[in-house]
């Protein structure tokens, strides 16, 4: 088990290195090249999701690369095997000079953090999300958005390519400052995907302690709530959150955070990601996941709560990977009223 103290790695640069440009504050910087999903590939809003195959890591960055490197707008199909000359060598694909580069995210943040400050790190489980927000673009058209959990931003710019309105929240003033910095440096390129009838979308980073309750101010700093903000925050419909169950004690105060949110305003959909992190333990002589455990007992209150009904359901793991990253049993996703990234959805308007 990891101590506060330690240090913790995320392995997403092990298939995405980072650019060797380092920012002053000794922050790495890396380019997240996506694919959007055909219309016709794209799940539509009731969640019937379609089969689909998830490639091997060699077949995928082919198609990963192919849709880079092509001018035309061909089906992703055109790029998926290995080309060869008549030796026998791999023909590489090379990007023409001056071509200008899309679908992609640039995302400035820190390697190697203690327990602590791992907001300012990028997670498998947050990538997991962005293909699902990707995927199902239509069911979040025009809605008002919150995510819990929001680290350098990079979910929330995602959701920012359909949403109306998107409230990124965290704790922390480095955090909440680099969630700002990727917000505003990705914002004009995003704005390009959004539909040409969507009004300009608005998204505003807030800070959002779960073991305090948001209180507004009539002389707000840069990252707290006003008297607006409050009256906008009745106007969510979805709340969502990536890879922030690891601390038994946060999770707690994220349910109870969720709970409240979900049980004032407009009826509520969350969708939670992440990453079941499994360890071996002495105290069971075997491979566990105490935080998942602690984080299904909660799901499991939630399905059996009196007072308000939840709609839990594991969602299957089957919609087409966008973002370059290496997919595992371990990644899920799940919705209770609202919907969670790790096989989870609850909905608070069963």
């Amino acid at each position: 088990m990891c101590e506060s103290g330690d240090e913790v790695l995320s392995d997403v640069h092990i298939h995405i290195p980072p650019s060797s440009r380092l920012s002053n504050g000794g922050h790495a910087t890396t380019r997240f090249y996506f694919e959007i999903p055909t219309s016709k590939n794209q799940p539509n809003a009731s969640l019937t999701l379609p089969k689909v195959h998830v490639c091997g890591k060699q077949i995928l960055e082919s198609k990963h690369q192919g849709a880079l490197d092509n001018d035309d707008d061909d089906d992703d199909e055109s790029v998926t095997m290995t080309t060869v000359d008549e030796d026998g060598d791999m023909v590489v694909v090379r990007k023409r000079m001056g071509q200008k580069e899309r679908n992609v995210i640039v995302i400035n943040h820190a390697m190697a953090t203690t327990l602590s400050d791992v907001g300012l790190q990028v997670w498998q489980g947050c990538l997991l999300l962005c293909d699902f927000l990707l995927t199902h673009r239509e069911m979040f058209k025009g809605r008002v958005v919150l995510e819990l959990g929001s680290g350098v931003g990079l979910c929330s710019t995602v959701m920012a390519m359909t949403a109306s309105h998107v409230f990124a929240t965290d704790i922390g003033t480095s955090v909440l400052e680099l969630c700002q910095r990727n917000i505003t440096h990705n914002y004009h390129y995003l704005m390009g995907h959004s539909d040409e009838n969507q009004e300009r979308v608005e998204v505003q980073v807030r800070e959002l302690d779960w073991f305090q309750s948001t209180k507004s101010s009539d002389h707000p700093g840069p990252f707290q709530w006003s008297k607006k903000d409050i009256e906008k925050l009745g106007e969510v419909t979805v709340i969502i959150a990536a890879d922030v169950v690891y601390d038994d004690d946060l999770t707690d105060a994220f349910f109870n955070t969720l709970i409240r949110l979900m049980s004032s305003g407009k009826d509520k959909t969350a969708f939670i990601a992440l990453e079941k992190r499994l360890n071996f333990t002495i105290e069971d002589l075997n491979v566990t996941c105490k935080a998942y455990d602690h984080f299904q007992l909660h799901i499991n209150r939630l399905v059996s709560s009196q007072d308000v009904k939840y709609c839990v359901e594991q969602l299957p793991v089957n919609f087409p990977q966008c973002f370059q990253y290496c997919r595992t049993e371990q990644l899920l996703v799940s919705q209770p009223g609202c919907r969670l990234s790790d096989g989870l959805v609850a909905n608070s308007a069963c």
